[in-house]
């Protein structure tokens, strides 16, 4: 049975970019949410109104993707998805799909940095969503919505908190680390 990683965190904590580094160095598949999302937000007009308003994405709509995204993994692979769940709703999505794929989801990772180095990091990406006013009602949304996720994994024992501080690769080694895979040194 292949194991399922989420890796969460605030916006700008990294996720996408350690995501990368798990596919490229821990042959793990990915789920990108975040990326599919605004993929699909270019031709979708409700989940572009969510992303411009810093809302979450129409619940529904993105189980399904994370869903239809889930099925095309590849099946021989542990997967990692980045930025989902991010409310009760979606986490109890998750589960459900987990066990109607025959995937174990083992661990959250939870990639945590203090708000100063979310809105230092958010100001250098420049992506549409990230202006200051969206940047807050995210942090917002995350406090009220995804924060309950956090806990309820932590009461689980499947949270795995790291410091999302530092360089990419103090990162990535420190995620390895947590989660017990061997980085691959080619």
């Amino acid at each position: 049975m292949r194991n399922l990683i989420t890796l969460m965190g605030k916006p700008g904590a990294g996720k996408d970019t350690q995501c990368l580094l798990l596919e490229e160095r821990e042959h793990m598949s990915i789920v990108m949410v975040g990326g599919e999302v605004r993929r699909r937000s270019a031709t979708n007009k409700v989940l572009a109104e969510g992303q411009e308003s810093g809302a979450l994405a129409d619940p529904e709509m993105v189980n399904n993707i994370v869903y239809e995204l889930l099925q095309n993994t590849k099946p021989d692979k542990d997967i990692v998805i980045d930025g989902y769940p991010r409310s009760i709703d979606q986490s109890d999505f998750l589960e459900k799909a987990c066990k109607n794929l025959n995937i174990n989801f083992s661990k959250i990772v939870f990639l945590s940095i203090p708000d100063e180095e979310v809105q230092k990091r958010v100001s250098l990406r420049g992506r549409k969503d990230d202006s200051r006013e969206i940047l807050k009602k995210r942090l917002d949304v995350f406090n009220t919505e995804t924060r309950p996720v956090i806990d309820r994994y932590k009461s689980k024992n499947m949270l795995i908190e790291v410091d999302g501080l530092g360089g990419v690769e103090e990162i990535h080694k420190r995620i390895v680390k947590a989660l017990g895979v061997h980085e691959d040194t080619n």
